[in-house]
């Protein structure tokens, strides 16, 4: 798969990281996934895009329409088979725990084909020692 291929996203992780994440997706006109365990991390995650889109408009960065078409871009949910279904790429955005990680890993690759691009936010742990609880 190339990244041209790429027309739905999931963002594993709703905090600040995550939403943001799905934001600079939504607003590079793709379909995106927001999940998150927690319902409250969801809400807190969809209103930080609200205060950011909002931002954007007051600053004169983006046109309200923009914002709009950006913020029904995303999908909430707290479904994981539900947040993978149909996407080619998913990002995971969750605390820098590499026993976290890849059990996460573990689960996207159990639940997406073999085609979907499997990514990650860390910043500071290893990608291989992440893939290395997966066959990828």
């Amino acid at each position: 798969m190339i990244l041209n291929d790429v027309k739905r996203v999931a963002v594993i992780g709703a905090g600040t990281m995550g939403a943001g994440i799905a934001l600079s997706f939504a607003r590079g006109r793709f379909d995106v996934t927001l999940y998150d365990v927690n319902s409250r991390q969801i809400d807190l995650g969809l209103q930080r895009i609200d205060k950011s889109l909002s931002l954007f408009t007051a600053e004169g960065l983006i046109e309200a329409e923009q914002a709009g078409l950006a913020k029904k871009r995303i999908v909430p949910t707290t479904d994981f088979v539900q947040a993978l279904r149909g996407v080619q790429f998913a990002i995971e955005v969750v605390p820098e725990d590499l026993g976290l990680k890849q059990a996460l890993w573990l689960e996207m690759e159990k639940t997406v084909g073999a085609e979907v691009i499997l990514a990650s936010n860390t910043s500071g742990l290893s990608i291989a020692d992440m893939a290395a609880a997966t066959n990828r």
